[in-house]
């Protein structure tokens, strides 16, 4: 039994041993949409396109019914764009996400600078396989209220 033991105990070790532990973590489909989100808030132009470009691939295409664009830059513009329509606007990812192996489904909030709730819905995104975002559906006034 003691044999058995400091067998199972090595082989432990040894694949313990054999792990690897990266310093960085690359984002998970969560830390991606928490981030796009907050590009939502991001005021200015430069930072908005910095973060972009970390969580979309250049050739995103979102689409809602009003809007549809087919670049990192023209989904950085459009956001800019709205801005300066709302003073204030943040958004805010509700309720859990849902993942189907590179797609994800979330509900989501956008609110003014008065905290009032002006625009409410669903996005449906699709990842590339560097783990950015590729393709954003955006379905609003639908689901929470």
């Amino acid at each position: 039994m003691l044999k058995s033991l400091s067998v199972k105990a090595g082989l432990l070790a040894t694949l313990w041993m054999g792990m690897t532990i990266s310093a960085y973590a690359a984002p998970t489909g969560t830390d991606v949409l928490n981030a796009y989100m907050q590009a939502w808030s991001e005021k200015s132009p430069e930072q908005r396109q910095k973060l972009l470009g970390k969580i979309v691939t250049d050739s995103v295409r979102y689409s809602d019914q009003f809007n549809q664009v087919k670049s990192k830059a023209a989904l950085s513009e459009m956001i800019g764009a709205l801005q300066g329509q709302i003073p204030g606007l943040r958004g805010e990812i509700i309720g859990p996400v849902r993942f189907l192996e590179t797609a994800a489904l979330f509900e989501w909030k956008i609110y003014n600078e008065a905290g009032e709730v002006l625009f409410y819905g669903v996005d449906a995104v699709q990842f590339a396989e560097d783990g950015r975002l590729q393709r954003i559906d955006g379905f609003m006034n639908v689901g929470l209220k």
